[in-house]
């Protein structure tokens, strides 16, 4: 119990809360606000942001409240099927973001780049199912 009154103490109290502080800031600066693209694909992706300048870019894809940018050279697309992007999306000089679909922008989009809007592709139509193990005669659903 001595111990514990002695942790208590305003002065190792204190001390504590400084070296926790000091210990989350790199923490809490280590976290992007932002993705920079690094390689052709979907926004929704998190393949398509990788690492940019030595950190790795996670949330990127599945966070749409962050801030995208797409980088020079790269080419994204995006469906609008993942809801809406709540932050900015920047098309830099050289990039190109090509949207299919309902996408909704609930914050800014910045153009220097190439800007494509294109109708949502109809579904290839499905083929038959076919199996190794079952005879598949009846595919309407009835048994």
């Amino acid at each position: 119990m001595g111990i514990l009154k002695k942790i208590l103490s305003p002065r190792y109290l204190f001390a504590f809360l400084v070296i926790a502080g000091v210990t989350m800031v790199p923490v809490l600066q280590s976290t992007p606000d932002q993705c920079v693209s690094t390689t052709d694909g979907d926004l929704s992706e998190q393949s398509t942001f990788g690492q940019y300048q030595g950190i790795t870019q996670s949330g990127c894809g599945s966070n749409l409240a962050l801030d995208y940018i797409i980088g020079q050279g790269t080419s994204v697309s995006w469906s609008g099927f993942e809801g809406d992007i709540t932050g900015s999306v920047v098309v830099n000089s050289g990039a190109e973001l090509e949207i299919t679909g309902n996408a909704n922008f609930e914050s800014s989009l910045t153009n220097a780049g190439s800007l494509s809007v294109k109708p949502q592709s109809a579904p290839a139509t499905p083929s038959a199912p076919s199996s190794d193990f079952y005879n598949i005669t009846n595919i309407s659903g009835h048994t």
